[in-house]
């Protein structure tokens, strides 16, 4: 909660505003299961993961943030979808109708490198590397591939006692790839959808020659500006980002592209006394992307040396896609710090929520618009303290309330009938999400090196007015390290 350039991309704030050292480590498990889903979606997951986080001073002038996240895990009942991406991507997603499981991992590793104080700058450098795979375990069998990485420079400037500016910039590469697909049943015919956005869609039986390839180029920055006064610290971040993303089908075939344009907004401040400390943050984001359709034919080449080859040529292409995601979020969070001033006897928080989202197919025209509201209260008291030995108690609460959930189409076919109307019942739902979770920690010693362990266990459920339930639950046991 001290550190409010961590939820940035700048690197470099590690550096001006240093903390305590410290790190986390944890192993868990978890299940979810339930009719409150997405088509697009299983009703049942169960898997595991593995996360670690480490903030320290390296050497004299230099710091380093880093974090790792391992998660494997099993979907079960899902169609409609064979895809890692699911947002910020273009309309051009595939799957097949027949429901079935999905394996999925996924590796994220984020590292920040930042220097002390150099003059009135700081230098630093972001560095992202994300993979992962899905593949399908029924027929048609498919595996998708995903590969993310982004390189960050930053840098932050003391412009007086009480003010500093930070700037970053970034690049950044991100490619998911559908190789084959393959069947058992070699007698039995399967569908595979191709989409194109809402109801449109390309559908075939020749598996053999589907093969699909997303790449894109991502290029943005962000700016901030600091505000530091005698309890309290005020952090503001403006960024933009374009993206460009093509799409590649077998024998190099284009179905179309998409480019988005992103503005985001946080703002973090924090106020702290002996043993009191104030947390508020507010995130929002704007993406708007259109998608162009290629009307390619394939033309044979024959060269000098007798050999024949193909490519295709794009004869014209068209905006057919356009799309708006704005999401706006903010948390409030009291703190009731003890006497050490390093640990809280309990807190209390509020936050809210609110989503839109609107898709429009353009030729032929259809729209679905989507916004919703959520607000939710928190709480968390240590029932437990003695000897080193403490047990917490987090409880949430959380209302969502759709605004408007509209769709006008201009056909009706399978995919509507399968995934899109059942989908706008989906987010015209009420819900009231609950949580409890449970934690014990205790110390331990490595070696001669004193720990803090801990386990911890959660449970919730999601209710909802029309659309059935959701639990989820889970178990984990962890370290803390200084």
């Amino acid at each position: 909660m001290r550190q409010l350039w961590l939820p940035t991309r700048n690197a470099s704030g590690l550096g001006f505003d240093p903390v305590a050292n410290h790190g986390d480590a944890w192993f868990g498990v978890f299940h979810s299961s339930g009719d409150y889903h997405k088509v697009q979606e299983g009703s049942r997951m169960n898997g595991l993961n593995f996360f670690a986080e480490r903030y320290t001073k390296i050497a004299r002038n230099l710091y380093v943030w880093g974090s790792f996240k391992f998660t494997m895990d099993r979907e079960s009942e899902r169609a409609w979808s064979d895809v890692i991406l699911k947002e910020y991507t273009s309309p051009y997603q595939y799957g097949g109708s027949v429901r079935g499981s999905y394996d999925r991992q996924l590796f994220d590793l984020k590292v920040k490198l930042a220097t002390g104080s150099i003059g009135r700058f700081t230098l630093g450098v972001g560095l992202d590397y994300s993979v992962g795979d899905l593949s399908r375990l029924r027929d048609p069998r498919s595996r998708v591939m995903l590969a993310d990485y982004a390189v960050i420079p930053s840098m932050t400037y003391r412009v007086a006692e009480k003010h500093a500016l930070g700037l970053d910039f970034y690049y950044r590469f991100r490619k998911q790839r559908l190789d084959n697909i393959t069947t058992v049943q070699r007698e039995k015919q399967f569908e595979y959808y191709l989409f194109e956005g809402l109801e449109n869609y390309w559908m075939t039986t020749e598996l053999g020659k589907v093969a699909r390839r997303t790449v894109a180029d991502v290029v943005g920055g962000d700016l901030q500006y600091k505000l530091t006064g005698e309890r309290g610290s005020w952090l503001v971040s403006l960024g933009y980002e374009r993206l460009m993303e093509e799409v590649v089908d077998n024998e190099r075939k284009e179905p179309g592209d998409y480019n988005a344009r992103k503005v985001t907004f946080y703002s973090g401040y924090k106020n702290e006394r002996v043993n009191v400390l104030h947390a508020w943050d507010l995130q929002a984001s704007y993406a708007g992307g259109q998608a162009e359709e290629f009307v390619q034919e394939q033309v044979n080449i024959t060269h000098d040396n007798g050999m024949v080859s193909s490519k295709w040529v794009t004869l014209y292409n068209f905006v057919t896609y356009k799309d708006d995601v704005l999401n706006v979020r903010t948390n409030y969070t009291f703190y009731k710090g003890d006497i050490s001033g390093k640990d809280y006897n309990w807190l209390v928080g509020v936050n809210g929520e609110y989503e839109y989202l609107k898709d429009h197919y353009l030729l032929p025209e259809s729209t679905r618009e989507i916004s919703s509201l959520r607000v939710g209260l928190k709480g968390a008291v240590r029932v437990v303290n003695k000897n080193a030995h403490k047990l917490w108690v987090h409880a949430g609460l959380k209302g969502s309330l759709p605004l408007e959930t509209k769709m006008n189409l201009f056909k009706e076919n399978v995919f509507t009938e399968n995934v899109l109307h059942p989908d706008l019942k989906y987010f015209d739902a009420k819900t009231l999400d609950t949580k409890i979770d449970v934690q014990y920690s205790f110390p331990m010693k490595l070696k001669k090196t004193a720990l803090t362990g801990y386990v911890k266990a959660y449970a919730g459920n999601i209710f909802t007015d029309k659309f059935g339930s959701r639990f989820n639950g889970g178990i984990s046991i962890g370290i803390l390290t200084l």
